[in-house]
């Protein structure tokens, strides 16, 4: 019987990020998770606002599920446009999965609507696209664009 409820039942729908519950919340939230081969996790918290055409990046890195630096970026005018054409055309779709390479370097990309709310995920491995100037899916076209952000993010 549980497997006929269990296989017949809608799944959960995802949890809202907080940032949807703030007072000026974000149009789009992309939330980055890569774990890296030292051991430490990268994380990349985006909001992205319509109305000001802004994209703020929290950048977080982890040790043993420690907070080791959190910085903000700005994203450029340049990148807040290509993230929104992406999503124009990508969301909610084409936003999955885009295997290549291996999962050691795999980062988890999950992108929140908040109007209509929607939530869609995707794992790619951002290893050979970083500096290849051949586009690929929109997984991969959102992760170079964050990594991108990381870059700039100012030592601690």
């Amino acid at each position: 019987m549980n497997f006929l409820k269990k296989f017949f039942s809608k799944p959960e729908p995802p949890e809202q990020p907080p940032e949807f519950s703030r007072e000026e919340a974000p149009e789009w939230f992309i939330q980055f998770k890569q774990d890296l081969v030292d051991g430490t996790t990268s994380e990349i918290r985006l909001s992205l606002h319509d109305t000001t055409h802004e994209g703020l990046a929290q950048v977080i890195t982890r040790a043993g599920g420690e907070m080791k630096r959190s910085v903000t970026v700005e994203l450029t005018r340049q990148e807040f446009d290509r993230l929104k054409v992406i999503l124009g055309f990508s969301f909610p779709d084409d936003i999955t999965d885009a295997p290549a390479g291996t999962e050691e370097e795999s980062a988890t990309i999950a992108v929140f609507k908040r109007e209509p709310f929607m939530m869609r995920s995707g794992i790619c491995n951002l290893a050979g696209w970083l500096d290849s100037k051949k586009s690929g899916p929109p997984v991969v076209e959102i992760g170079k664009i964050l990594i991108e952000a990381k870059r700039r993010a100012p030592a601690a």
